[in-house]
């Protein structure tokens, strides 16, 4: 898998939600070993959340 951000390798990361709250404490996900960059099920659902919404800024309601 590639980054999307700037193309570097990607390995595998596991997260640890320190304030355990209502949801999962761990998750898996990637992590780009060049820029830091991370990606798991929650940021890529909110990313695809994020696009599909119509944009304030360029006046579509």
């Amino acid at each position: 898998m590639d980054c999307q951000r700037c193309h570097g390798f990607m390995v595998t990361e596991h997260f640890e939600d320190i304030f355990v709250g209502a949801g999962p404490t761990r998750a898996a996900g990637w992590r780009c070993v060049n820029c830091g960059e991370l990606y798991d099920a929650l940021v890529l659902s909110h990313r695809i959340h994020q696009h599909s919404q119509p944009s304030v800024e360029n006046g579509i309601d």
